[in-house]
């Protein structure tokens, strides 16, 4: 795993819920894919369409959705406005606080009607009852919370989705997408997006999103309003093709393994912090949780990790730590000592 990931070497990564770890495959890639803009010129660009196509087609196969369905875009937050601009002006959003910004901003651009519900043990309930209460039409939420690493319950949504087959649900994946196994014609999401930059680990400049057949007619779009629509101008072909490159390469290496292995691995620094005493109540009463966590130090505490090598960020009350496919039991190991000596 150094190999194709260097940094790995220098010091203790978790962080890609901030950025995700460029490979060394993939800066070969693109090293060659500017070679041949330098030497090529316009004709990199006149395979423009070809190359948006590969994409689409790598993302379908990789999420299960239809080709109709699968768009690139250059990240979630230029998708999601994207998409709003079709939705009936009298919609009523439901949204919750503390989610990443990204997602209540478009909302108020819009000048949408909405209601905000705090994240808390039971969001689902909750979730239930304003559905019931205020006739939500659109749900617009994180499917993984960026500060607390807070999972939904997908199993949930699906439920709300035969319960009230109107409602539209929208989904940010950034923290999700390349992180989790995902087939969305099995998933309750009307729309979900992802920036590639963090667990697709496609680098910057590049995202995707898929839409049901319930949302096209929702919205009266179609795949070719849509098309003329993200494409209104140049693409950063660098970016999707960068994209395209990372989804290949996770599927080759066989993603369920790779999310296998993180899985192990989240599960090992889960029981360590709670043996700590440095979780929160989301990381400790939800039946599932991400691999995300906000870890219960202070500010000086994170100073001391950070001059010790590891990757992480401060988030709300605490610091923010995350793993991948590329980080290892020593990894967490090192982690844990870390965190010992500050007890």
């Amino acid at each position: 795993m150094f190999d194709d990931f260097p940094l790995l070497k220098k010091c203790i990564y978790l962080n890609t819920a901030y950025v995700g770890l460029m490979s060394k495959g993939l800066y070969d890639f693109r090293r060659k894919y500017d070679l041949d803009y330098i030497n090529k010129g316009d004709h990199v660009y006149m395979s423009k369409h070809q190359i948006v196509n590969k994409a689409r087609i790598s993302i379908s196969k990789f999420f299960g959705s239809k080709i109709n369905q699968t768009f690139v875009s250059s990240n979630f937050s230029s998708a999601l406005r994207s998409v709003l601009e079709y939705v009936p002006k009298k919609a009523n959003f439901l949204v919750l606080e503390e989610d990443y910004p990204s997602i209540l901003n478009a909302v108020k651009e819009r000048c949408f009607n909405y209601h905000k519900i705090p994240i808390t043990v039971d969001l689902e309930l909750n979730i239930l009852k304003l559905i019931e209460e205020k006739k939500i039409d659109v749900i617009a939420i994180s499917v993984v919370q960026w500060i607390s690493g807070f999972l939904i319950d997908i199993e949930f949504l699906k439920k709300i989705k035969l319960k009230f087959p109107e409602i539209i649900i929208i989904g940010d994946g950034t923290q999700f997408l390349g992180g989790h196994s995902f087939n969305f014609q099995d998933s309750p999401f009307d729309f979900i997006a992802a920036s590639g930059y963090k667990w697709l680990i496609s680098g910057f400049g590049n995202g995707l999103f898929m839409i049901s057949d319930n949302f096209f007619d929702y919205t009266k779009t179609n795949e070719s309003i849509l098309l003329e629509k993200i494409f209104d101008g140049h693409s950063d072909l660098l970016g999707i093709e960068s994209l395209n490159y990372s989804i290949n390469n996770l599927q080759k290496k066989d993603f369920k393994s790779l999310i296998n292995k993180k899985n192990k691995i989240t599960l090992i620094l889960k029981k360590s912090l709670k043996e700590l005493n440095l979780l929160d109540s989301f990381s400790l009463k939800r039946k599932k949780h991400s691999s995300i966590f906000n870890v219960r130090l202070n500010h000086k505490e994170f100073g001391f990790l950070v001059k010790n090598n590891v990757r992480c960020v401060k988030r709300g009350d605490g610091v923010r730590v995350s793993t991948h496919f590329y980080n290892s039991k020593e990894d967490i190991e090192s982690f844990v000592s870390l965190l010992k000596q500050l007890n």
